[in-house]
């Protein structure tokens, strides 16, 4: 899990995010969590096998600005692998915990269409659903919640090491909540992204 961000006048939370993610990508832990995670709704993919494929997608993924989609807060577009859009109006009062959320959920997605560095165009753990109850058990809502929760535990100091203690205690929250962050799955045309 790589990130770049580049932008004519980058948001300083997603800066922060991003050196977050990056970070994250080499806490041992993380990846733990996710391997003895519950069986995620929505999918027969272990969670230990979507550890693993999450863990082997070394190449970087870009986050792009895009405009004009009012209730979106992120991208994903089936056909530009390892890019991940995100919505300007959206995001520019969010916190940054909530940056890394969407910032890691929207990797799984794309690890997920894209596996394997071909395009399967398949999706094996997702979200389709409207009912809300469901989304926090699926990966990428329950991944992108667990990076949040890690955001928060270092922003508390806690160190690496104890934090896999306070999370398997205390559980990983649903930051999102009955919220529909409006992830979307679709083209973005080129007149919609901000450089």
């Amino acid at each position: 899990m790589k990130f770049a961000y580049t932008h004519a006048t980058p948001d300083p939370g997603f800066v922060e995010a991003v050196a977050f993610a990056n970070e994250l990508s080499s806490m041992e832990g993380f990846w733990q969590e996710i391997a003895e995670a519950e069986q995620f709704t929505y999918t027969t993919v272990t969670p230990a096998a979507i550890a693993e494929r999450l863990r082997a997608c070394t190449d970087v993924v870009n986050i792009l600005h895009i405009k004009k989609r009012p209730i979106t807060t992120a991208v994903t577009d089936p056909g530009m692998p390892l890019t991940i859009y995100v919505n300007t109006r959206r995001f520019h009062n969010r916190r940054v915990r909530d940056k890394v959320n969407t910032l890691v959920h929207e990797f799984v997605h794309n690890v997920d269409f894209f596996r394997d560095g071909a395009q399967s165009k398949r999706w094996n753990y997702t979200h389709w659903v409207k009912d809300h109850s469901d989304r926090p058990k699926t990966a990428p809502y329950w991944i992108g919640n667990l990076a949040e929760r890690w955001w928060e535990l270092a922003n508390q100091h806690v160190p690496e090491d104890q934090r896999r203690a306070i999370v398997k205690a205390k559980g990983v929250p649903d930051f999102a909540g009955a919220e529909d962050f409006g992830c979307e799955i679709a083209h973005v045309p080129e007149s919609e992204i901000e450089r």
